[in-house]
């Protein structure tokens, strides 16, 4: 079992670098939107590589039992998941703000949607680099031991409202990837009334025309039902590692410290 997870660990990220380098890079280099398409990219290529990461993390905790110390499940969860949530908060709050000089009316289609999903990156991004900053003491909890539980408490549930966030920006996003509009030229004067555009598959893969064109009569998107599962799949992912590494924190047994706690002090007064 090891071996097949550390052949899957090895070929995710293979197989997203492969299916990004298959992109049309000659409309892409002569476009004025270089930048907004290797952004893009960059981003899709995170949700191959961390899937991939995590994957040869958990082969190798089965072959040498690494994550059986709390230290090492510090370094070989936290750390990747601190990493990937800075740079996709990153990157996905440069898409959504990114402009082209040449073109004043460009929008980006599904901003609130990639607003989300960059909330819930940089939330849990931040929140595990706070976490391991705590857990080599370099950020005091301070000298009350009930309200470093709360404290630890509060940490580990932002983790999980990190990745949620994040979860339902995917989501919205898979709901709207596929609306669609009539091919225009570029002075929006001659529309095609027989092909519509998928906008956001046009962004994805930097071409106008393939996989996001398609015949308005078949109503047959490419790649919809491919782009969907691997995106659904990915959101539950990203919320599944937060709550891993939230109950690592102990997140059930602070939740009931702490409502003892509160009981105490509510007999007491």
């Amino acid at each position: 079992s090891w071996f097949l997870m550390i052949v899957c660990g090895i070929l995710t990220p293979v197989g997203g670098l492969l299916f990004t380098i298959q992109w049309d890079n000659d409309i892409i280099s002569a476009s004025a939107y270089e930048e907004l398409f290797n952004a893009i990219h960059s981003a899709q290529f995170l949700e191959f590589l961390l899937p991939g990461v995590i994957a040869a993390i958990f082969a190798l905790d089965l072959m040498k039992l690494i994550l059986n110390d709390a230290e090492k499940r510090l370094m070989y969860l936290t750390v990747p998941m601190a990493i990937a949530g800075l740079y996709g908060g990153i990157i996905y709050a440069y898409i959504i703000n990114w402009e082209p000089d040449a073109d004043p009316t460009y929008e980006f289609y599904q901003y609130s949607q990639v607003a989300c999903i960059s909330a819930g990156y940089f939330i849990f991004g931040i929140m595990c680099i706070v976490r391991i900053l705590v857990a080599k003491e370099k950020i005091s909890l301070g000298d009350d031991p009930a309200k470093a539980i709360m404290y630890e408490f509060i940490l580990s549930l932002f983790i999980v409202i990190g990745g949620f966030i994040c979860a339902v920006g995917y989501w919205a996003f898979i709901d709207g990837m596929f609306e669609t509009d009539t091919i225009c030229d570029s002075t929006g004067t001659a529309c095609s009334t027989g092909y519509v555009r998928v906008y956001t598959l046009s962004y994805l893969y930097g071409d106008p025309y393939q996989p996001g064109f398609y015949a308005a009569e078949t109503a047959d998107v490419n790649y919809e039902s491919q782009f969907k599962a691997f995106y659904c799949g990915y959101s539950f992912f990203v919320l599944g590692v937060s709550m891993a590494i939230a109950y690592d924190m102990d997140i059930v047994g602070n939740y009931k410290k702490v409502r003892a706690a509160q009981g105490a002090a509510a007999a007491a007064s």
